[in-house]
């Protein structure tokens, strides 16, 4: 469900919606306030900014989309021009249609807004259901999983969102499948060699342009200690991708990897088709593949998947 934080004059506040009741506007508003820059945050800003809305997003975090790179992250918050963004600001209160906020420095400042949209995430929903009756470990506000989706109690699996591993509707196939798996192997007594790993598990961003990608960062990367390099490559490298979105169309395609391996640890991709290609190095990531595999794969020509084989032998060997 939406998390809504206790802002002074949010509750009961017509002007304030959350995702699922922004879906349900019959009318587009003149002036869009969206607290919260992740991922909802951001493809609601890009969708009513499309429509002619003025939007505004106000983000505490000094960067959009925290489970971006960084790098990548910058560049998708410039391509959305129309969109304003007020970074590393809290919201203070909210009075009828104005949103007042903080900024890290003491700087104070407000948004007039016909609605403001209510986007800092969602939360598994753990309680009213019996789960603390009988006796299921709840960590971190979620029903704690091992890699088989098995509970603390025997005979329970958990998938999905209550699980706090992920909310993406796709996670939640993979993890039914592993839990399905893990209860047929269960009956014979045994377990299942299926497990759910989440830093193999794409995730898409679908605002203009789109953004995707797997695996680690390249902050999560060093901070769990790898020696990684980096490679980026530019969609413009693509005829295709020029000829149908034009020299201006930002894109981009980011790979990380171990220095000494080179095995592929993440890759992000910013542009045009994102959503459509990230499956690929999905695969890559999942069977732990060195860089050298994307450079032997053969890609079709023309397409704009190309640009990741480009990317892999931009690389120093």
């Amino acid at each position: 469900s939406p998390i809504i934080p206790p802002i002074p004059g949010a509750q009961g506040n017509p002007a304030v919606l959350d995702s699922t009741a922004m879906l349900a506007l019959q009318e587009v508003p003149q002036r869009l306030c969206i607290i919260g820059g992740g991922v909802i945050g951001v493809e609601f800003a890009s969708l009513f900014s499309s429509l002619g809305s003025k939007v505004t997003v106000i983000e505490m975090m000094n960067e959009i989309v925290p489970v971006m790179d960084r790098q990548m992250a910058m560049m998708l918050r410039n391509a959305l021009k129309q969109v304003t963004f007020t970074l590393g600001a809290k919201v203070t209160s909210i009075e009828g249609q104005r949103v007042l906020y903080e900024g890290a420095g003491g700087e104070k400042g407000a948004v007039e807004a016909d609605v403001i949209l209510m986007a800092v995430g969602r939360k598994a929903n753990t309680e009213g259901w019996g789960a603390q009756d009988i006796g299921l470990e709840i960590k971190n506000r979620a029903v704690a999983t091992d890699a088989h989706q098995r509970t603390n109690l025997p005979g329970i699996w958990a998938i999905g969102d209550v699980t706090g591993k992920s909310q993406l509707a796709h996670a939640a196939y993979r993890m039914a499948e592993v839990a399905v798996a893990d209860i047929l192997a269960s009956r014979r007594g045994e377990r299942s060699a299926q497990e759910f790993v989440p830093e193999t598990v794409p995730w898409a961003l679908f605002s203009l342009p789109e953004a995707a990608g797997v695996g680690y960062t390249e902050q999560e990367a060093s901070a769990k200690g790898y020696d990684v390099e980096v490679v980026r490559t530019p969609y413009g490298v693509s005829g295709r991708f020029i000829a149908e979105n034009g020299f201006s169309s930002p894109g981009s395609v980011k790979i990380i990897f171990e220095k000494d391996s080179q095995r592929i640890l993440g890759v992000h991709m910013l542009g045009a088709y994102a959503s459509e290609h990230i499956w690929g190095a999905a695969l890559a990531i999942e069977r732990k593949l060195p860089l050298s595999a994307l450079r032997t794969m053969v890609f079709p020509h023309p397409t704009v998947s190309e640009v990741i084989r480009e990317a892999a032998w931009s690389a120093h060997e």
